[in-house]
């Protein structure tokens, strides 16, 4: 352990808590109140080879890096053995992910959520924000999604960014899984603020994307895993709701399951993921090809 702490390395989804010195967290709370990540950050990240623990949520590998410092051999030969598919991602001087390509367009497209929406294990140029930015760079995209939050983050986070840009927020990309809230009226009641939210800054752009584990979009392939039911009545109470408060809504166990059934093999849909709960560049892909299109604003915002 101590090569890790000394590499401000944190293993995720294992009982090490003690590895998330200060210096090696990533998160920092705003002046707004709420939390985003430090500021102009380099994290790699990824997976170890490890059948201990969740075979579905494996050891996951964060360090923090620092860009004048050379790699530690002794690290750089453990991942060499035991890493699976490390990424680098970044964060802006906003503490936001950084979206590419960088654009300074004026009007606003924010996108809210937790870990899926945020792009966790897939490099800044594959997260689901910069997949929309290459298709339209007459807005930029905001990627506001921070891991580990809940609904009424993600509502709190919505009215800081309401208020930092006022009518120069012409969206929001909300996404949500069942991780979020503790119950339906909770997600319910977080669309709802959101939605007034948007009335008052007279943004029409309003979408809703749902999540899903694998073990919900692939059931026959790990329905062994956990007994499903109360969470998909959930989902389609909020997407039922989220269409009544105007926003437009991508459900990914569709979009998983209309892809597994255009392909032969009866393991397709498990390349849409890089984990139990994210979804890879093409997983994102599909999504933004889901969504409506996104508002345009001439050269001048």
């Amino acid at each position: 352990l101590d090569l890790f702490a000394r590499n401000r390395v944190v293993l995720g989804n294992t009982p090490f808590d003690g590895l998330a010195s200060d210096e090696a967290r990533t998160g920092a709370r705003h002046e707004s109140g709420v939390r985003r990540f430090r500021p102009e950050i380099t994290v790699r990240s990824g997976f170890l080879r490890s059948r201990i623990y969740d075979a579905l949520d494996p050891i996951v590998f964060n360090q923090a890096q620092r860009p004048d410092e050379p790699p530690d051999p002794e690290l750089e030969a453990f991942l060499a053995r035991h890493a699976l598919r490390l990424v680098t991602w970044t964060t802006g001087a906003d503490g936001f992910r950084t979206t590419l390509p960088a654009v300074a367009a004026e009007s606003v497209v924010v996108l809210v959520g937790s870990s899926p929406c945020f792009g966790s294990f897939v490099p800044d140029e594959d997260t689901l924000a910069s997949l929309l930015q290459r298709r339209n760079r007459t807005v930029r995209f905001v990627n506001a999604c921070v891991t580990w939050t809940r609904v009424h983050e993600h509502v709190a986070m919505l009215e800081a960014l309401a208020a930092e840009y006022g009518k120069r927020l012409v969206g929001v990309i909300y996404t949500l899984n069942e991780k979020n809230f503790g119950g339906r009226d909770e997600a319910l009641a977080g669309i709802d603020r959101m939605a007034e939210l948007l009335d008052g800054l007279g943004a029409e752009y309003r979408a809703l994307v749902y999540f899903h584990y694998i073990y919900e979009t692939l059931p026959d392939l790990f329905r062994s895993h956990r007994r499903l039911g109360e969470s998909f009545d959930d989902r389609l109470a909020i997407l039922a709701h989220a269409r009544e408060r105007r926003f437009a809504v991508v459900d990914t166990f569709e979009l998983v399951d209309r892809y597994r059934g255009e392909r032969v093999s009866a393991f397709a849909g498990l390349d849409l993921y890089v984990d139990h709960g994210h979804f890879s560049a093409e997983g994102n892909g599909l999504v933004a090809d889901a969504l409506p299109a996104t508002p345009r604003r001439d050269a001048g915002g």
